[in-house]
């Protein structure tokens, strides 16, 4: 049996290097959001796997030669457009029983309008599940880069948190650090610590700089995890100020460095899903 990694949307092997698990088996599907003769089409990949019990993952396995028995581990990785791939994916429970850990890199798009973002159901119930099953781990990062008239990655992302919250009724920790260079303007993080979800505005530049920290958040947050050590852990969640009138009222900030001045924003029809 091996261990396999799995990354969808416009990314390939040369943009994300070290972005993987030691001794596991890769395979990149790459796609994107928008429909073009020369690229696959992300949802339709995904659908493309769907089976007559609605799962997609024996079908996926069987188009790279593989079956469940060959397989162990599978470690999920997505930028852009891939996360409409994953999210399919993730909705039926037996395939969300065999995926270890999903990192998505500003993958969480097509959630709704940017008046009215709305969460991604197949994340939503991925995270449910890793809340409580600490051998899996769910780590997110977006970006406020514009989708059209869609929601951002931060948007969808936020409402997907609250989605979660809202039907576990678990609070998330706000604040803190992960063990990478580039800090998020926002982290929020799950009480057992293995649900992450890094806000990072336009920090970099925006939606393409999230290809360019997956190889650090692979090996500074995944692999150490695969290895024992223990999630960031939540902070305590932070109130909200309390009245002026009330001398104990609290104030939290959270501050990261500056701005690093690369990473080129890719085209929106890239992150875009249109089905």
């Amino acid at each position: 049996m091996t261990d396999l990694v799995l990354w969808a949307g416009p990314v390939a092997k040369f943009q994300v290097p070290g972005a993987t698990v030691p001794g596991a088996k890769e395979h990149f599907f790459g796609c994107r959001g928008d429909v073009t003769e020369k690229f696959p089409h992300c949802p339709t990949l995904a659908d493309s796997w769907l089976d007559g019990g609605g799962r997609r993952l024996p079908q996926l396995l069987a188009s790279i030669g593989l079956n469940e028995a060959d397989v162990d581990k599978i470690y999920l990785g997505a930028f852009s457009a891939g996360g409409s791939a994953w999210k399919r994916l993730l909705m039926h429970p037996d395939d969300r029983a065999r995926i270890t850990a999903v990192m998505l890199h500003d993958a969480t798009y097509s959630g709704g309008s940017a008046k009215n973002p709305k969460p991604i159901e197949g994340f939503a119930r991925y995270a449910l599940d890793v809340m409580n099953d600490p051998s899996k781990l769910f780590v997110a990062t977006s970006s406020s880069s514009p989708n059209g008239t869609r929601g951002s990655g931060d948007q969808v992302l936020g409402a997907t948190r609250q989605d979660i919250e809202n039907r576990s009724g678990v609070t998330f920790g706000v604040g803190g650090a992960l063990p990478v260079s580039d800090q998020p303007i926002e982290l929020h993080t799950s009480p057992r610590g293995n649900v992450i979800f890094a806000t990072y505005g336009s920090k970099g530049g925006g939606h393409g700089y999230h290809p360019k920290m997956a190889p650090e958040y692979w090996q500074q947050v995944l692999q150490p995890w695969i290895a024992g050590a223990p999630g960031p852990g939540p902070p305590p969640v932070v109130p909200p100020p309390l009245p002026r009138d009330n001398q104990l009222r609290t104030v939290a900030s959270f501050l990261i460095g500056a701005t690093l001045g690369y990473g080129a924003v890719l085209v929106v029809e890239r992150m875009m899903e249109r089905a």
